[in-house]
């Protein structure tokens, strides 16, 4: 029969010992790992965490800058519209009132045929209109010169 080969006479006396050393070095290794693997993943986590969050509060800074914007721009579009209408009431008034004038200033050459003083009075009351469409001539301007600031207001407000 055939013995078994013995172990050599330093792991029959350190052999129970070595297995009990290796056994805790590993699970403490193993311990070790796991410990610093779940550190780094946290650190990793808060890392990402912070970096959307910074992309985040970006759009939002983004998206309220163009609703203001946005709103400037309406603002300015309706206060433009109402501009406009009241400078095209005022032309339909001032072509109104020219048209008026050439019909009298035809009555007046039909008048002056007659006599000299119905001319000098059609004359006098064609003066007196004349003067209010200078008048509402005037006023027009003013009111394009309104506009032309609020265009290079709007255009200097205008965001680059």
């Amino acid at each position: 029969m055939v013995r078994p080969a013995r172990a050599p006479r330093f792991a029959r006396r350190w052999g129970g010992l070595m297995n009990l050393t290796l056994i805790s070095a590993s699970l403490a290794f193993a311990m070790g790992f796991g410990a610093a693997w779940q550190l780094q993943g946290h650190f990793i986590l808060k890392t990402e965490l912070e970096q959307k969050d910074e992309r985040i509060q970006r759009d939002r800074a983004y998206r309220a800058q163009a609703e203001r914007h946005i709103a400037t721009v309406a603002t300015t579009q309706a206060s433009a519209a109402k501009r406009v209408a009241a400078m095209a009431g005022v032309s339909d008034s001032n072509r109104t009132e020219l048209q008026r004038l050439q019909s009298q200033s035809a009555e007046s050459l039909r008048a002056a045929a007659g006599s000299l003083d119905a001319c000098l009075a059609s004359a006098n009351a064609l003066s007196v209109v004349s003067n209010q469409c200078a008048d509402s001539y005037s006023t027009l301007a003013r009111d394009a010169q309104g506009h032309v600031s609020d265009i290079q207001t709007l255009t200097e407000a205008w965001p680059k």
